[in-house]
C-alpha cells in the first residue's frame, strides 16, 4: 500500500488551530511516490510551508511564553483558557502545552519529506541545464532548511534548560533531532535526546546552508520570463531572505549568551539598509494595519487565508470581556517618559498597548485597564470583529536591542548606548539622548525589551537567560484598585525564583512513554 504525504501533513492540520486556509493545503492528497516530480509540485509544498509559518507564528505558543511571566494577570471572567500555564500549574500531560511539541515535529516531518525529494529533483535539472529550474529549487531548498532550523530553535527555547558552556555537551538535555521523512511504529528507531551542543550545531548547519542558498537567489533571481511576484529584500517581505536568516541567528545566539555573533547578525541587518525603524508617528501602523517599515519578514495572509487570532489572549469579541490584562508594572514602565496634554503619553507604545475597556464580572462594571497590542486589522475581518493581526515574526527593534544586550554584556557601553538612543528616538517624542553607564545599561536595556516584546512571546526565554524570578502580586497596583476584585486569585499567588524549573517546559509524557530512549530524559522538575 503506498503511503500518503498527507500523514504528516494532517497531523499539522490537527495540531493548529488556524483557519480553513489550513484545509486548503496545495500539497492535496498525492501519493508519496508521486508526489514532487516537478517544479510545480515543489512549488506547492513550499508553499505549504509558509501557510504553516504563518498559522505557527500567529498561534498561542507565543501567547503562552508571555501570558506564563509576569507581565499580564488573569481575570476570573476567562473562562481558565490558559489557566494551567498562567496559574504555575504546569505538568508534562498539559495539553496546552505539550501538543505544540507534536505540532513541531509535524512541520519538520513535512520539510523532511520535501527534502528526500527536492535535492535529488535538483540534480535532475543542473544535469539537464534548467537554470531556472535549478534556481528555484535552490531557493525552496534554502527555505526548507530555514524553516526545520527554526522550528528547532523553537524546540530548543522552550524544552531546553538555559544553557551554558558546561551543560553544553551532557548528554540528553538537548532535542530529539529527525532528519528522514521515515514514520514508523518501530519504537526502538525513535531517537533520543541529542547534547544541547549537537542541537545547536544542527540548527546552525541549517541556517548556513538558508543562508547560501538565499544570497544566491538574492544576486540572481530568476529570469524575467519567470520573475517571481513577491521580493523578499524589502520591509514587510513575505518570502524569507538571508537578512531573516540573519535575524533568526541573532535571536539564538542571544539565547544562549554568545554575544559576539548575537551582535555581529543584529548589526547586519541594521546595516543593510533596507530596514527602518517606524517612527513615532507611525508606530500604531505596525500594529492596527499590520504594516511597518522595520517588519522583516511577515508571512502572506488576507481576509481569505487567515491564520490564528493572536489577540483572543487578551481580549474578548465582546467589549465588556477580557481574559488577561497587562500588569500595573508594565502599564507605569509605558507611562515613566511622562505625559503631555497636547500629544498624550510621550512613549507611543502606551497608546499603542493600553486601552480601557469596561468589562462585566457577576452583573458589576469595571474600569480596566486592557492590552490593544493585537487589536485586529480590519482588512482581515470577514464579518465583524476576529482579532486577527499578521504576524510580525522579525522586526528591526529587536535587532537593535539585540545589539545594545550583547555590546553591553561585552562592555562596549558605547555602542549599546547608540543602539539603544536610535531605538529610543523612535519610541518616544522629544527624546533626549542619554549616556547610561554601565551599570544602568543592563536595567534599561532590560526593561525596554519587556515593553517592545510585550506579548510576542520573548519573556520567558529573556527571565530564563537573565536568571530573574518574579511575583506577580508585584504588578497589581491598578489606579482603579477595583480592578484587583476581578484578577485571579490563583495566578496572583504565582512566584518563580530565579532558576525555576518551569522556565523550561516538560516533554510531553505521551512521548515519555513511547519513545523508550527518552524515558529517562524529562527536564528537572517534572
Amino acid at each position: 500500500m503506498k503511503k500518503k504525504l498527507l500523514y504528516a501533513v494532517a497531523l499539522a492540520s490537527l495540531m493548529l488551530t488556524s483557519s480553513c486556509d489550513m484545509d486548503l493545503a496545495p500539497i492535496g492528497s498525492l501519493d508519496e511516490e508521486s508526489a514532487l516530480e516537478s517544479v510545480k509540485d515543489a512549488t506547492s509544498v513550499r508553499n505549504y510551508f509558509y501557510v504553516v509559518a504563518r498559522s505557527v507564528t500567529t498561534s498561542q505558543f507565543f501567547t503562552y511564553a508571555d501570558i506564563q511571566c509576569d507581565m499580564f494577570n488573569g481575570l476570573t471572567i476567562n473562562g481558565n483558557r490558559m489557566g494551567t500555564i498562567a496559574n504555575g500549574t504546569i505538568s508534562s500531560g498539559d495539553s496546552d502545552i505539550t501538543d505544540w511539541w507534536g505540532t513541531m515535529y509535524a512541520a519538520i516531518a513535512n520539510i523532511n519529506y520535501f527534502l528526500e525529494y527536492a535535492e535529488p529533483m535538483l540534480e535532475k535539472y543542473q544535469e539537464e541545464n534548467n537554470v531556472t529550474a535549478v534556481a528555484k529549487l535552490k531557493r525552496y531548498i534554502g527555505e526548507a532548511h530555514f524553516f526545520r532550523g527554526f522550528y528547532y530553535s523553537l524546540l530548543f527555547d522552550r524544552w531546553c534548560v538555559l544553557y551554558t558552556t558546561d551543560k553544553g555537551d551532557t548528554p540528553g538535555l538537548g532535542i530529539p533531532l529527525v532528519t528522514e521523512y521515515d514514520p514508523t511504529s518501530d519504537r526502538s528507531k525513535y531517537p533520543g535526546r541529542s547534547t544541547m551542543n549537537e542541537t545547536i550545531d544542527f540548527i546552525n548547519n541549517e541556517f548556513s546552508q538558508a543562508l547560501t542558498a538565499l544570497i544566491e537567489y538574492e544576486a540572481n533571481p530568476y529570469d524575467a520570463d519567470d520573475a517571481d511576484p513577491e521580493e523578499t529584500l524589502v520591509p514587510m517581505a513575505s518570502y524569507i531572505s538571508s537578512y531573516a536568516v540573519k535575524a533568526m541567528l541573532a535571536r539564538l545566539n542571544l539565547w544562549i549568551s554568545n554575544y559576539a555573533m548575537a551582535q555581529a547578525y543584529a548589526q547586519e541587518v541594521i546595516d543593510s539598509g533596507i530596514y527602518t525603524l517606524a517612527s513615532v508617528g507611525n508606530y500604531s501602523n505596525m500594529w492596527t494595519k499590520d504594516t511597518s517599515t522595520e517588519i522583516i519578514f511577515m508571512p502572506y495572509e488576507t481576509a481569505q487565508e487567515l491564520g490564528n487570532a493572536i489577540g483572543t489572549a487578551w481580549l474578548g469579541i465582546n467589549e465588556t470581556q477580557a481574559d488577561y490584562i497587562p500588569t500595573s508594572t508594565l502599564i507605569s514602565d509605558l507611562q515613566e517618559a511622562g505625559y503631555n496634554k497636547l500629544t498624550g503619553y510621550q512613549d507611543v507604545r502606551y497608546s499603542a498597548f493600553i486601552g480601557e475597556r469596561s468589562l462585566v464580572s457577576n452583573g458589576n462594571s469595571y474600569d480596566t485597564p486592557c492590552f490593544y497590542k493585537f487589536p485586529g486589522n480590519s482588512t482581515l475581518q470577514v464579518s465583524g470583529v476576529n482579532l486577527m493581526n499578521k504576524s510580525k515574526t522579525f522586526r528591526l527593534s529587536e535587532m537593535y536591542l539585540i545589539v545594545a544586550e550583547a555590546a553591553a554584556a561585552q562592555g562596549q557601553t558605547a555602542v549599546a548606548n547608540d543602539a539603544l538612543n536610535t531605538y529610543m528616538k523612535a519610541r518616544v517624542r522629544g527624546w533626549t539622548t542619554t549616556n547610561y553607564s554601565a551599570s544602568e545599561l543592563t536595567s534599561v536595556i532590560r526593561k525596554q525589551r519587556g515593553i517592545e516584546l510585550a506579548g510576542e512571546g520573548f519573556r520567558l526565554s529573556d527571565l530564563r537567560r537573565w536568571k530573574q524570578g518574579f511575583d506577580r502580586r508585584q504588578g497589581i497596583s491598578y489606579e482603579n484598585s477595583e480592578v484587583q476584585t476581578i484578577l485571579t486569585p490563583a495566578g496572583l499567588e504565582v512566584s518563580y525564583t530565579n532558576d525555576d524549573y518551569r522556565f523550561t517546559w516538560p516533554i510531553p509524557s505521551d512521548e515519555i512513554t513511547s519513545n523508550p530512549q527518552i524515558r529517562d530524559q524529562q527536564n528537572p522538575g517534572y
